[in-house]
Parts: structure tokens; C-alpha cells; sequence
């Protein structure tokens, strides 16, 4: 009986094992399904961000183009005052450093460039036309060139930043007889030192 009982354990013991064997058994996974699946979600995360870096390498080129454009305006517009405070003169009458309505609108321009560029230094130049005798037309361009200087000073530019010559009749061509002609020698003239 003992035999008998034995065997039924020894049975019992192995079947119970076979059972947990079978049941514990570890699942197997196809890791080449799996490996793929992880590339092909890799792949499109590395697509993903190539584009995305793609797309922002575009926006920053045209942002940069946009900002050269921009650039290039500006210094157009610049070079274009620029010209205009060096090419503007102011004229005056006959026998006269009086400055009209125009040349003060003129002035206020120019001191207006002035003050937005405080590093030039600008030279005042007076001149009169062929009437008149040397000295009296040499007398005349620097009392121009001085009125030209005491607005501009008035409106706030430094006198540091100026300095006047008369130039008389000197640039004034004996050809000049009209009054047309002549009124454009009635003039002072600002140029950038």
C-alpha cells in the first residue's frame, strides 16, 4: 500500500510539474515584426524632424532675404538724403544774407539730417554772384555762410560741427548776365567735411 501510495504522489508530482511547465512557458515574440515596426516609427520620426528642420531652414532664408531687402531700402534712402543735404543749396537775394521762407524750410532739412547724424562735420560755403567788387562780394559770402551757421546752430546743431568759407564770386562764370543765371550764384552751399 505504501508502493501504491508512493506511485500516485510520484505520478501526482509529475504531472503537476508537466502543468506548470506547459503553463509558465514563455511566450515567444517575433522580434523581426517588432524591429520593424520600431524602424519604421524611427524612420518617421527622423522624416519628421528633416522636415520640420527643412521648413525652418526656409523660413530663416526668407526672414534673411526679407532683412537684406530691408537693409538695402534703408541705405538707398539714406544715400538718397545724403545727396539731397549735399546737393540743396540754400539762395538768397540781391545784396542780401537775409534767409527767406524757403531757405529756412531748407535749413530746417538739413539741420533735421544733421541732428540723426551727429558725427559729420559739414562745411559752409558762401558765394555771390559777378556784381559787386572782390572784396565786397568776399565780405558778402561770409556773412551767408555765417547766417547759414547761426540757424543751424539755433536749430541745434553744435558750431563745432561747422566751419564757413566765402568763396565770393570765385565759382561765379563772367558768362552768368541774366538774372536767372545770376540768382544761382546768390547762394550758399553745405558740404560734408
Amino acid at each position: 500500500m505504501f508502493k501504491k501510495m508512493l506511485i500516485r504522489v510520484a505520478i501526482l508530482v509529475v504531472i503537476s510539474g508537466l502543468v506548470l511547465t506547459v503553463s509558465c512557458a514563455k511566450k515567444t515574440i517575433d522580434s523581426s515584426a517588432q524591429s520593424a515596426a520600431v524602424s519604421e516609427a524611427e524612420a518617421a520620426r527622423i522624416a519628421a524632424e528633416e522636415a520640420r528642420l527643412l521648413e525652418l531652414a526656409k523660413e530663416k532664408a526668407l526672414i534673411e532675404e526679407a532683412e537684406l531687402a530691408a537693409a538695402a531700402i534703408l541705405a538707398e534712402k539714406i544715400a538718397a538724403q545724403r545727396d539731397r543735404f549735399i546737393n540743396e543749396n540754400v539762395y538768397f537775394s540781391f545784396d542780401s544774407s537775409a534767409l527767406n521762407g524757403d531757405a529756412q524750410y531748407v535749413l530746417k532739412e538739413k539741420a533735421q539730417w544733421l541732428l540723426s547724424n551727429p558725427s559729420v562735420q559739414i562745411r559752409i560755403g558762401g558765394y555771390c554772384d559777378n556784381k559787386g567788387t572782390t572784396e565786397y562780394n568776399l565780405a558778402l559770402g561770409d556773412r551767408r555762410a555765417n547766417a547759414v551757421k547761426g540757424f543751424l546752430s539755433d536749430m541745434g546743431i553744435p558750431i563745432t560741427r561747422m566751419e564757413t568759407v566765402s568763396y565770393g564770386e570765385e565759382y561765379s562764370p563772367a558768362s552768368h548776365t541774366t538774372e536767372a543765371q545770376l540768382s544761382k550764384d546768390r547762394r550758399a552751399s553745405v558740404s560734408i567735411k
